[in-house]
């Protein structure tokens, strides 16, 4: 199983609300066909999810125009430079400051405002935080000397701040992931407005008074506050426990809710609430600052956001602190007059080409065959974007030193408007599809950093330009973007998918994804009274686990009675007749995929066999659907029933199911295998081992549990390795934790597991391998893949699950260069070569014995 991504339009069926996506009360897909994230509460009102567009889109304009004074408040005052100077007898310099102080306002502010946002709500935190700005506006058009106004500068930028962080959430609260371009586009449109309109309107404001630019700023907050209040409801919504309702048998502790009728949410809150929300698991109050210093460790948000931010975005606030002294010889009117280019540029870029066009992008490369969908797909548009910036900023740099006519910078400016605001919703959407359950951390990491990138600028713009004028500052501006930006980006694109996984998982989601779950009863899935339950697994993960081990345990019945017909007609069956083997991989495959996917509608499936062979092959699809058949009773007296294809055609869809065709044949062990991985990472693997003794303390192929149905073996990432029998009467036995045993093992108790049969290793170096450790070969604790020839590459289906088990269990693998094993090149482990499994304290160890060995090898063929 890989994450819900790739489902396509074949499997919709419409239902009421199209504009949301909604299709059905079982299949949610959006119109492209993908599964609907996040999951809907379909029939509550209260879910920010269902609410009407037009009320969507008026919370979406409150939150833009916020958005909008974010910035706003930070360049507005920039006509008014000249009379600043003379008002507090500063410097220019002293006076770009006060650019900057806001913007240290807007960087600290999301580090303050996002627990608890998370924790009272969305709407008290933007109300405070607008009654703040007022307060602070109204301080600095009342300030008399130029401390006075820096203070009141900085809480300026404090009290807008929510509008980033606070304000997205909002975004994720009421949209779907499939507008996030779009919305996200819209959000950041509001911020570059805000940026460019500024100096625009400051500029006529000033031929009043530069106090009235404050003035002016205080009346549209005000107007702002009396929308937020009247018009904009609570949207943190307790998703999780909601939908938890839709799970019968989740059951939750009293402190969360009695019922989840009970309780009180959204538009049902108290008008003025400053109490935690209920159904929810809150943060800390400490908890942003510690989530943010976390994020650094998970590579691809500090990557894109840092080099956006300091390589790219920054250059914006070069622009707009020189444009006086660009243009010092008109007046401040018609320096407002000329951000004109910088806001033709920013909003054809977001009609054309950015939000909506970078959704559009996703889903077309996302259906096309063989494809899955990744954050990284928006990348794309970040290269013309790269470039819009950069030649933008050395046109105009050329043009104000060379006196050009005010037309060309106008041309410069849309340029570089038309990137900027590419770049920022590409990234911006890019970090929230990366980790779109921890939205909150990465826009509060992303608010940090960009304002902080404003912050900085107006420090060294000034003598930057002193020193070696326009023309090679803004060149240095450009050079910088092209030559850092773009080849980070497309690095980014091609490794990220990678960095993802070697990152590993968030220890924390938001709130609206988590509440407390103590247990689940049995009639859930109604496998059995003693299903063991993880508590800190999402419900998702523990429905797919419950769905994929039923299906397993039966298809294990099913794959047994198989054997034992094949070894009692005939003795002689040899590996070149797959008849048998085919018949039961198809059977299993389609048995797998059909339970699982009825539950979960939009998960794609990769596995061994092609649906080619079946149509090909009339004969042979008869045999499939004949076993199939017979397998139906089983899995449809299973409380509740699991689902089974209900014609031949549905055969199409599999899910593989196992490895051993040799050993299967002689009624020796085989292994039914399957696995969930999200964004090519394991996080969950399952393995049936239908003749395997529980109590047997060796496997052997000669060990053979011929009345039982043997074992299973998962492992959930995070959660350890776990054992349970196999029962024949359907019902999941308890399952027993296994202790982690490879973090204290030494060379000497090691023991060799390897089949002296498979063909496709080079076994006299695992032998040589074994003879340095001392160890007994084979055996059972240790494993390695000396591949007989150079182009060898795995198949994912024969590793992934397996290798999750073993890590959880204590153990560590990578390829023979000691590389992690990478999951997301397709069906083929295109990155890695052979492999080395070992328990973990010792991996280093035998990794560097294996290499060792190979160096004295003749050199390994290319291939056959």
């Amino acid at each position: 199983m890989v994450d819900d991504k790739s489902e396509k339009k074949s499997s919709i069926v419409e239902g009421p609300d199209t504009e949301a996506g909604l299709v059905s009360s079982e299949v949610l897909v959006d119109k492209n066909g993908f599964i609907l994230f996040p999951v809907p509460v379909q029939g509550d009102a209260l879910d920010p999810l269902n609410w009407s567009s037009f009320q969507k889109h008026t919370i979406l304009g409150i939150v833009m125009a916020l958005y909008f004074m974010f910035t706003y408040i930070t360049t507005t005052t920039v006509p008014a430079f000249p009379e600043l100077q003379e008002q507090f007898d500063a410097t220019l310099e002293q006076i770009n400051w006060t650019v900057a102080i806001p913007a240290l306002g807007l960087a600290i502010g999301p580090l303050i405002w996002s627990s608890p946002a998370d924790i009272v709500g969305r709407r008290p935190i933007m109300i405070i935080g607008t009654i703040m700005a007022i307060a602070a506006t109204i301080g600095a058009a009342e300030a008399n000397d130029y401390s006075g106004y820096m203070a009141a500068r900085f809480f300026q930028g404090l009290g807008c701040s929510p509008a980033a962080s606070v304000g997205l959430a909002i975004i994720n609260d009421m949209f779907f992931e499939y507008e996030r371009g779009q919305k996200v586009g819209l959000w950041v449109l509001a911020l570059d407005l805000g940026l460019l309109l500024g100096p625009l309107i400051g500029g006529f404001i000033d031929l009043v008074s530069s106090t009235w630019i404050q003035w002016l700023t205080a009346i549209l907050l005000g107007v702002i506050l009396v929308a937020e209040v009247a018009f904009m409801p609570e949207t943190l919504y307790p998703r999780d426990l909601m939908l938890s309702k839709k799970t019968p048998g989740m059951v939750v502790s009293e402190k969360v809710s009695a019922t989840q009728e009970e309780v009180r949410r959204t538009k049902s809150l108290p008008f003025v609430n400053v109490t935690p929300l209920p159904g929810m698991k809150h943060p800390k109050v400490w908890d942003t600052v510690i989530r943010f210093c976390k994020t650094f460790k998970f590579a691809v948000v500090p990557i894109s956001i840092m080099v956006y931010c300091f390589g790219w975005y920054w250059w914006m606030l070069s622009v707009i602190t020189l444009i006086p002294v660009a243009y010092a010889s008109y007046s401040p009117q018609i320096q407002g007059l000329l951000f004109i280019g910088l806001i033709v540029g920013t909003l054809f870029s977001e009609i054309f080409c950015s939000g909506r066009l970078s959704d559009w992008l996703v889903a077309k490369l996302a259906a096309r065959a063989n494809s899955t969908k990744t954050p990284e797909m928006r990348i794309w548009l970040l290269y013309p974007a790269a470039v819009l910036t950069s030649v933008g900023l050395v046109l105009w740099g050329v043009s104000i030193e060379n006196n050009y006519h005010w037309m060309v910078g106008q041309v410069a400016f849309a340029l570089f408007g038309a990137g900027i605001q590419m770049g920022n919703t590409i990234v911006a959407a890019y970090v929230l599809d990366a980790y779109p359950m921890q939205s909150m951390s990465v826009i509060v990491f992303y608010a940090v950093l960009l304002n902080l990138s404003a912050f900085i600028d107006p420090f060294f713009i000034v003598p930057w330009v002193n020193s070696v004028g326009f023309t090679w500052t803004f060149a240095g501006h450009a050079m910088i973007t092209a030559s850092f930006c773009i080849p980070a980006f497309a690095l980014l694109q091609k490794f990220g998918g990678g960095l993802r996984a070697w990152s590993g998982k968030l220890d924390w989601v938001n709130p609206e994804f988590d509440h407390e779950i103590v247990e689940t009863i049995a009639e859930r899935t109604a496998l059995s009274a003693s299903i063991d339950y993880i508590p800190t697994m999402s419900s998702r993960l523990q429905a797919e686990l419950d769905v994929a081990c039923a299906a397993v345990q039966h298809c294990a019945m099913l794959t047994k009675q198989l054997q034992r017909q094949t070894v009692s007609q005939d003795s002689q069956i040899s590996k070149s007749d797959f008849s048998p083997v085919t018949v039961g991989d198809f059977a299993s495959q389609a048995l797998l995929t059909s339970a699982v996917h009825a539950v979960f509608s939009s998960d794609n499936f990769l596995a061994e066999e092609s649906a080619d062979d079946l149509r090909e092959n009339a004969a042979l699809l008869d045999k499939v659907w004949e076993l199939t058949e017979s397998a139906k009773p089983a899995f449809e007296a299973n409380t509740p029933a699991l689902s089974t294809p209900g014609s031949k055609d549905e055969l199409l869809k599999f899910l593989d199911w196992g490895d051993g065709t040799a050993t299967f044949l002689r009624g020796q062990q085989y292994a039914i295998n399957c696995a969930m991985l999200i964004d090519g990472r394991e996080e969950i693997g399952i393995i049936g081992c239908p003749n395997v003794v529980l109590d047997s303390s060796t496997v052997r192929e000669d060990v053979i549990d011929e009345l039982g149905l043997g074992l299973m073996i998962y492992a959930v990432r995070g959660e350890g390795t776990f054992v349970r029998p196999m029962q024949a009467n359907g019902e999941l036995a308890a399952a027993t934790k296994i202790e982690r045993h490879g973090d204290e093992t030494s060379l000497d108790s090691l023991i060799w597991s390897d089949c002296s049969t498979y063909t496709s290793t080079i076994l006299e170096l695992h032998q040589k391998v074994a003879a340095k450790l001392n160890s007994p070969w084979p055996g059972v604790d240790l494993f390695s893949s000396l591949m007989k020839y150079t182009s060898w590459r795995s198949n994912l289906w024969d590793h992934a699950g397996g290798i999750l088990v073993f890590e959880e269990s204590g153990g560590k693998v990578t390829d023979l260069e000691g590389k992690p094993i990478d999951f997301t090149t397709g069906r083929k482990m295109a990155s890695n070569y052979g492999l080395v499994c070992a328990p973990s304290s010792v991996h280093g160890q035998v990794l560097q014995l294996a290499q060792d060995v190979i160096k004295g090898h003749p050199p390994i063929p290319y291939s056959k």
